[in-house]
């Protein structure tokens, strides 16, 4: 943890949470909310295919919330520092990149409906 704050803190844009809950259901390790980034950090038990299951649940709750999941085993949080930090990067640009695609998509969305209650008033 103090790794990843530290390099949120010093080398990445964004602010970390920790324990941020989604779905009422599921809580991320670490959460950067200005581009809906969550981060999971997995330890031996995720190796066990009934935590597999309960990761792969966690990821859809994630998707559907408009959050970016990047995991990591603790062994890659302690390795290489470097090689942290840039696929933290690649998954701030990834998040970023699907947030702004949300957005135009409801936007659109959005457009639609004003123009559909727009035919759908009567004319007098």
């Amino acid at each position: 943890e103090k790794t990843l704050l530290r390099i949120g803190e010093g080398r990445l844009k964004g602010r970390f949470l920790t324990q941020h809950a989604i779905s009422g259901k599921w809580i991320l390790d670490f959460f950067i909310p200005e581009v809906r980034l969550g981060i999971e950090i997995d330890g031996h038990s995720h190796t066990k295919e009934q935590q597999q299951e309960l990761d792969r649940k966690k990821a859809k709750h994630a998707l559907a919330a408009n959050i970016t999941l990047i995991r990591f085993s603790n062994d890659e949080v302690w390795r290489d520092e470097e090689a942290l930090v840039e696929r933290l990067r690649e998954g701030w640009h990834l998040a970023k990149k699907r947030l702004k695609e949300v957005y135009e998509r409801d936007r659109a969305t959005a457009e639609e409906r004003r123009q559909l209650l727009a035919q759908a008033k009567p004319r007098r």
